[in-house]
Order: C-alpha cells, then structure tokens, then sequence
C-alpha cells in the first residue's frame, strides 16, 4: 500500500522522542543491521499518523517503502497484509526489484501469496506436501529469503499497520521474519492497538520471541500533553486556540489526537452554525461531547438522511467497501449513492484508497458505531445481500473471496441460508490449511461446527467430519491439547452414532496427536482397540490402526503388547504388498528405544524401512522420527563405521528434501560424538549450529537439548560451578524441574557438596522408580542418580540402580536424541557393583566398559572408565591390584589431560598419590588396608561411628562401610570381637 493511501492529518504534532527512537533504527537498519519496530497505543492515538512520518523520514535513506493494512473486520483471507507487501512490491519498479521473484519463489511462495503465481500457474494446484510442519516452514523461509534478498539490491521498509487485527499465521511469519534481520538492510515497523491484545492474542506470542530478536523496540504512545494539544488545535481549525479551551479539550480528550480532531471539527461546525466569534466562547466549551462515540455521532447526524442511511449500509460491507456494491444495495440509484459519498469524504467521515472503485471511512470506530447501530434483523439481511453479490457469476472466480463469503452469510442468519455459510466456512477453512495457515483454518472449521451445531445439529456425519478437519488442523498447527480434544469428540459421536470409519480415523489422529505430544498412551489404546475389532478387512486402513495400536502399546510402556502387535502389523503388511503400509509397520517399533532387549530387532526394522523411504518419494516426509530413532539405535550398539556412514547419508536427504528438522538432529548427532571423542571446542560449536537451525522449526526441543549438550560440555572442562546457579533456579521455579533435578544432584555431588547431593537424592524419588525406565526423564533420573549414589557411597540405593540399568549392558548408555550420551552402560554398572562391594562383578563391567568406549572411540568415557576401574581396585584393597591400577590412572590422565578434563585429572593425581603411599606401607593382616586399621584401633578404644568419622574426617556412611569390610576380612561378628581381633594382632600399638 503506497504512503498516500494511509490515513492521517495534514499536519504533524509532538512525538520527537519516538521519532529520533525511529530514525536511529532506521540508520542501523541502512547499514545493514535490520531493525523491528512496534508503535503501540489506543485507538486514535495516531500510531499511523506516526508510521507516516517514520516512512517519510526513511526518505534520504533510499528506503522502498510497502504498506500492508490488516483488515479491521473479518472476512480477509490469510496472508492479506503480506499479499499486499508482495502486490506492492510486484507493481514497483524494476530497480525495487520485480526480477527477484525467481521461479523457486514462485512455487514455494505461491501456496499462500497468489500474487507471486503467473496468471497461468494461478488455477493450478500446487503440490501438497504431507509433512505440514516442513512445509509451512519452507514457505515461511521462502518468503523470508525473497525480501532479504530484494534488501541487499536497496533498503526496505515493510510497514504493518494495525497488527491487531491480522490472523495469526501473518503475526508468525513476521515473527519468522524479524529473527532474520540481523546482517540485512531491512527494517520493519508496525502498528498495533494494545488494548485489542488480550492475554490469548497471537501478537503476545510474537511479542516472546521478538524480545529475543536484535534491534527490537516497541514504543507506547501516550496521549499529547497540554501543549501540544494547543498546538494541534491551532493546525486543526487554522486559529489560535485560547487557553480555556485547550485545557477544557485536553481534559476531555486526555491528548487522543482522534478524538482531538473530532471534537474540534464539530465545534467548528456549531461555531458556522451558531455564529459564534471564538473558540472560547462558553457556549461551545459546554457542548464538548465526553466521547469519541459522542463526538463522531455529533458529526454523522448533520450528514443529509440519505448520506447517513448509506454510510450505514457500507459498514455492514466493512470499512473499505467498492463503490459498486454500495450501489447495488441502495437500490441501483447510482447518482444518489455517489452524491452522498461526496458529502461524507467533505465530512472526512469517508477517505479514497489508492483503488479508485473503493471508498474507506477515516477511522475504524467511524464504522464500528454506525454497525453496532444496525438493527439485528437489518444486519443480517445486508450480510446476506453482500455475499448475493459477492458470489454472483459476473463477479468471476470466487476463490479470493472465500473468506469473506463465509464470514458473510455466517452472519447473514436464517436470511443468508445456512448451507452456503456452511459450505463457505469449510471452504476457506481448506483453502487456509492449503496454504498452511492453520490458525486461520482452526478458526474457521471452528465457525464451521457452530454453524452445523446452529442449523444442522442432526447430522452426526457432518460433524464428525467437521471434528475430524478440525482436529488435523490443529495437529498441522502443533496446537496437541486441542488437537486430542477434537478427535476425542469426533470418536465420541462417531461411536454412538455407529460411524466405524470415521471412528477409526479419530483413534489414528488422536494417537498421532499423542505421540507427536509424548502422552501416555492408554486412552490411545483403548480407542484403537475398539476401531480395529469393528475393522473387519485385512488391508493398509487395518495396518494404520495396528501400527498406532502398537506405538500406544510403546508409550503406555507394556512392552509384550506392543512386540506382539507389531509382530501382527508387520506380517499383515508384507502379505498386501504395498510398501507404504510395510513403512507404517515396521516403524511402529522403533520409538521403543527404552527397551534394550528389542534392541536388535528394532534397529533391523529401521534399516528396512529406511530403505523403503529412501525409494519412495511418497514417504520423504517421514524420514525425520526414523533417521532419529535408527541414530539412537546405532549409537547404542556401538556400530560406529554405519553410523558415520549414516550420518552422511542423512546429511545428503536433510539436504535435498531442505528440512532443517533433519538437520538439525544430525547435528545433535555430531555434537554428541565430538562430546565423546573430547573435541569440545568442536562440540560446542556444533551444539550452537544445531540450535540455530532447530530452534527455526522446534525451538523449546533444540533449546532442551542445546541445555543437555552444554551441561554435559562444562562438566567436562570442570565449569559446573558456573552452571549452578542457573540449575539452581529452573529448578526452584521452573514447571519442567523435574527433567533437570538430576543434573543438579549430579553437579553437587561432583562438587562434593554432599548434603545438598544427598536431598536431591531423596527427591528424585529412587526407591519409587519403575523396574525399567520408561521414557528419557526416567533413564536421565536412573543414570544421574547412580552416579550420585556412588559419589555418596549409598550401597541400598546402589544395589536398585544396578537392577533397573543392568538389561542395558553390553550397550551404550544414549539417554535421548539431544543427549546426553554416558558411553557404556557397563561404567557405571561397576561403579555400582563396587559400592556394593561386589568386586567381581564391578571388574567385569569395568573390562567390558573399557572396551566398548574404545571401540567405539568415545575416549572420553575410556578416561573415566579407566579412572573408576582402578578406584574399584583401590578400595578392594589387595596389593596386586596396585599395578593394573597404576597403569589405568596413567593411561587416563593422558586423555584427561590432552582433551581439557581438570576435574578428572585433578581425582586421577589424588588416587595416584593415595596408590604411591600405599606402596610404602606395611601389610596388615587379613587383606586390612590402613584406613581399616586406623577405624579398627578407634574401635577397639569405643569410640562410635561418629567420633570416628569427625576424627578421620571422613562420613558416616564410610565408616559403616569400613566396620562392614573389617568384620568381613577378620571372620568377626562384631565390634568387641574386631577388638579383639586387633588386640591379639598387635595392631593397637604400631
């Protein structure tokens, strides 16, 4: 929309603070530094009268200006203000860069901007593409890249007046958009009515990640001050004002510049009428209405009786109405009609647009007063007259006024005819899921079902298709809850109404909306069991609701079911033949990443319906969840020469099919083994590439696993303490505490804070934890809790720990995509067999841990494993153990101290130095150590556990173990007899 078009004074007042704010802006933004600017305010407060002026100023620096005007009523279709940034941008000059719409463009941008299409390419379909996530974020990207790249030829201004009122998907893509400006000579600036952004406003949304965004600023605009308003008195009625009459005009007003110019427009009038001298005059200061509402009726009631009764007529169209259609509804007097148009445009009631077929009134409270005058019935009558029009053949394609037909025999009533408003609703609901506008098709299948429920509440079919519509549309929106409610409800009348196909496609969406939400799946199962006992046929429909059956079965965690369905599935798959199906079956497993003994079985399913993917364009958009899930699997067998190879063949689809999505994961891949193989400068850098490409498409998931990377990077490199106060504070006020609680037991026990290790022991709730992990939350509780336990040297909660990790040894400890990857399981199986004090065991482990992390090049976890190996033979305490442990400590401060781990180094030297004073040592009998000896002459003294622990300055809890381990070697039953058992050894006086 060009400048002329917007609406305004001819003269300008006050507002020099935001407009040197606005102009710094606009400085960067030439430079080359992008800038997003917001003017907020109430209605009338002359926020667009403000953008005038910053789009005039944006003048000397060669900016290309676009308006895009949100409609201020409904009936617009989705897109509309960037529709007409890209119309604008078109009709330009060449030099404002037409030529940038390359063909690529085209296809992408087309789906949801018309504009863009050539008048050959308009009519035809565009490709649908299933994966709606990807899509919607390759179209947003697409027109993201088009102005950036339309920037770089001259500086542009988009301007976006009354955001407001815009659907929620344009409030998104602008969003999208602002995140991208950091390094382009592109500014933004919008408008919008802060007291019509309630807290469920899509605008508060976009406010969220525009803080985040460089070069962010929002301005309030208050009302003018007393002088200014004088100022802008004397510009409105071309007199000096008096001072009383200023004052008395600033206290009704409060310096609304709107209601400014009403209030002193109808005061000239009555002055003309009643001749008064000045603007001072008593009589006219008393006549001052106290509102806006006031103030406009004032000025609409001296309008001759047809120009009102016409205005009327034109806001039931909207408030930009074509001239046309006004004259079709009054009646075809065509002189008449454009007679009273001429007088309300010298009212300033009405202003031309840059489209000389249509008229708009000055402001939108113009149109909202004299709508809300109409009567109902009168109201509903005009809607259905408009959309008679709307839809009349000699009109054309209706397409692009979809929308508006359905918003207006919606309000036409029983005078419209329901089925067309029913029709229109679904109808553009479908054409704005087409363009991935989903928020707009769930508002409108919304509208749908209170039509149906309105004029057709007896067709239970139409509704449970409208439910089952609304339901994929919020799924397509990433909206879960209200997804999982209306495919709840449409399973609900299908079911009493005997609808068994309709229900069977409510089950499959309402686990899809579980899955993609990590809900526990027995609502899921109990709906999928009914659907597939009423399914009668074996064909692909019954392999879908077999393999939903068998996902719910993985997330309601009953590991039998789910094996046995997907045994079913598979065999029914491969009987019909069809390779989608197949694909369906056998990844219906592979999310069951927490049961180790499926191991195997899982990762050959995922290979063979990576196969069939790759072979099938048809199924491109369902490699994102496979590629994760046969990563994980890899990663925890330990095949590194595929997972390289994998890694690099997924790079290649991520590519080619442009999904970030993909991408990204294979990035958190890459972070995880740059962790493992100690490159962490490396790491980091990938962990932060990952998260700018995730967080475009997922940003709470990158942003979860961005955390999990880092936290695993800084302990490491020995920096937990900088972590701990922010730890600290998601878990005191964060609603997701509980996926972090373990990290903090786990950074205070390594910084041997052990009473605040101990209380976060107790609250992860161990001794309440399931036999076998469920989910990623409970594998990272169970593998950070047992690396606490062994810092606290707690035997009872060691000994459950071990029970609950043992089925995952032999494999790699990969406890969700994101991190953090543990290396062998085994590891930390021995550390807890040697709180256990079962030596054996832990050494198994220990060699089994040792050999796995080197084969599989995680020489990280090599260092530790080697580490607590030689621990476990310290405390085991027999001298032969001594020289195995030497040779694991060197081996281990080698790597530690080659890849930047002080803190492992700093325990490697401490053991270290503890094996080389123990070399020079007398032997004492029965396999005692020394420590065990000087807790034995304590005893022998009665002295209690805690007199010796404050002695030897060591905990309780180790003094118990020790006691345990002297009774033990001495063949004694108690303390008296361990006594004497030192007395006769001759170990109290040496």
């Amino acid at each position: 929309m060009d400048q002329a078009t917007a609406e305004g004074t001819g003269f300008f007042v006050g507002r020099n603070e935001e407009l040197r704010l606005a102009e710094a802006s606009l400085c960067k933004a030439a430079q080359g530094h992008g800038r997003v600017m917001l003017l907020a305010g109430a209605a009338g407060i002359g926020k667009t009268r403000l953008a005038q002026e910053i789009v005039a100023a944006a003048a000397p620096s060669n900016f290309v200006v676009h308006w895009g005007r949100c409609l201020e009523e409904p009936g617009a279709p989705a897109y509309w203000p960037w529709r007409q940034l890209f119309r604008s941008h078109t009709q330009g000059t060449e030099a404002c860069g037409a030529g940038h719409l390359t063909p690529a463009d085209r296809s992408a941008i087309g789906a949801a901007i018309p504009e863009v299409c050539s008048p050959a390419a308009a009519d035809e379909p565009l490709p649908r593409q299933i994966d709606t996530a990807q899509a919607r974020f390759e179209l947003f990207d697409a027109i993201t890249h088009f102005w950036l790249r339309a920037a770089r030829q001259r500086p542009i201004l988009l301007v976006f007046d009354d955001l407001h009122c815009a659907d929620p998907t344009s409030i998104r893509l602008l969003a999208f958009l602002s995140a991208q400006l950091v390094d382009a000579p592109l500014a933004v600036l919008g408008t919008y009515r802060d007291t019509d952004v309630p807290d469920d406003h899509p605008l508060n949304d976009a406010f969220a990640d525009l803080l985040r965004t460089p070069g962010f600023r929002r301005l309030h605009l208050k009302g003018l001050d007393c002088a200014e308003a004088g100022q802008f008195v004397s510009s409105a009625s071309g007199t000096t004002a008096t001072p009383q009459l200023v004052r008395a005009l600033h206290e009704r007003t409060e310096g609304n510049p709107l209601f400014l110019q009403e209030t002193v427009r109808l005061l000239m009038e009555h002055r003309e009428r009643a001749g008064a001298r000045e603007h001072g005059d008593p009589v006219l200061l008393t006549t001052i209405p106290e509102g806006v509402r006031d103030v406009i009726a004032g000025r609409v009631r001296h309008l001759p009786e047809r120009a009102r009764g016409l205005l009327t007529i034109a806001a039931c169209i909207g408030r930009t109405f074509e001239i046309e259609l006004l004259i079709w509804l009054a009646g075809g007097d065509e002189e008449a009609v454009l007679s009273s148009l001429e007088a309300a445009l010298r009212a300033s009631l009405l202003e031309a647009t840059a489209d000389k077929h249509t008229l708009r009134f000055s402001h939108v409270l113009i149109r909202d007063m004299l709508y809300d005058e109409l009567l109902a019935v009168r109201r509903e009558r005009l809607h259905g007259a408009i959309g008679e029009w709307l839809e009349a053949p000699e009109r054309g394609n209706p397409a692009p006024r979809i929308a508006q037909l359905a918003h207006h025999f919606a309000q036409a009533g029983r005078h419209g005819g329901a089925v067309k408003a029913l029709t229109y609703a679904r109808r553009a609901a479908a054409q704005a899921a087409e363009s991935f506008a989903y928020e707009e098709a769930s508002r409108l299948y919304r509208l749908a079902l209170s039509l149906q429920d309105q004029y057709f509440s007896e067709d239970a079919t139409l509704r449970c298709e409208l439910l089952l519509t609304l339901g994929r549309a919020q799924a397509d929106l990433g909206a879960a809850e209200s997804s999982r409610a209306a495919f709840l409800e449409a399973a609900a009348v299908a079911k009493r109404h005997a609808l068994a196909g309709q229900f069977a496609r409510a089950a499959i969406g309402f686990e899809h909306a579980n899955f993609r939400s990590a809900r526990s799946g027995e609502k899921s199962v109990a709906l999928l069991v009914e659907a597939i006992n009423a399914h009668e046929r074996d064909d692909t429909a019954r392999v879908e609701l077999l393999a939903c059956l068998c996902r719910a079965y993985v997330y309601s965690n009953l590991a039998e079911e789910a094996h046995s369905t997907w045994r079913a599935c598979v065999q029914l798959a491969r009987r019909l033949r069809e390779p989608r199906a197949l694909y369906l079956a056998l990844t219906s497993i592979t999310s069951a990443g927490y049961w180790p003994a499926l191991l195997h079985e899982r990762l050959a399913a995922g290979n063979e319906a990576w196969a069939i993917a790759q072979s099938s364009s048809e199924l491109n958009w369902t490699l994102a969840d496979l590629m994760a899930y046969r990563l994980c699997d890899l990663v925890r067998v330990g095949d590194m020469p595929t997972l390289r190879a994998t890694l690099d063949a997924d790079r290649r689809v991520s590519h080619e099919i442009n999904s970030l999505y993909h991408q990204a994961v294979g990035l958190c891949f890459e972070t995880l083994l740059s962790i493992n193989e100690g490159a962490f400068d490396r790491a980091e850098q990938q962990a932060e590439e990952a998260l700018a490409i995730g967080g475009r498409v997922v940003h709470d998931v990158a942003s979860t696993a961005y955390g999990m990377q880092m936290f695993c990077i800084r302990r490491e490199q020995g920096r937990l303490r900088e972590v701990l106060p922010a730890l600290q504070l998601i878990v005191r006020k964060s609603p997701s505490a509980s996926l972090w609680r373990p990290g903090l037991a786990l950074i205070y026990a390594e910084l041997g804070m052990r009473e605040a290790a101990q209380s976060e022991l107790e609250a992860l709730g161990v001794d309440a934890m399931p036999a076998m992990p469920a989910n990623a939350d409970a594998l990272t509780r169970a593998c950070f809790a047992a690396e606490v336990c062994v810092y606290q040297e707690d035997a009872p909660r060691a000994a459950r720990i071990y029970r609950m990790l043992q089925p995952y040894q032999g494999t790699t400890l990969l406890l969700d995509i994101g991190g953090p990857c543990l290396g062998a399981a085994d590891r930390l199986l021995g550390m807890l067999s040697t709180v256990e004090k079962r030596w054996d065991v832990a050494q198994k482990h220990f060699i089994v841990a040792n050999e796995i992390d080197a084969r599989t090049g995680a020489r990280v976890w090599l260092a530790h494993g080697r580490y607590w190996y030689a621990w476990m033979l310290h405390v085991r305490g027999a001298p032969e153990d001594r020289p195995l442990a030497r040779e694991l400590l060197e081996t281990a401060v080698a790597d530690a101290r080659t890849f930047g781990m002080p803190q492992l180094v700093a325990r490697i030297e401490a053991l270290s130095a503890v094996l080389d004073r123990l070399s020079d040592e007398p032997r004492y009998p029965c396999g005692l150590t020394k420590r065990e000896v000087e807790v034995l002459r304590l005893v022998a003294i009665g002295r209690n556990n805690r007199d010796i622990a404050h002695v030897l300055e060591i905990s309780s809890n180790t003094v118990a173990n020790h006691i345990r381990s002297i009774l033990e070697k001495t063949y004694t039953a108690n303390r008296t007899e361990a006594a004497a058992f030192a007395s006769h050894a001759g170990l109290l006086h040496t």
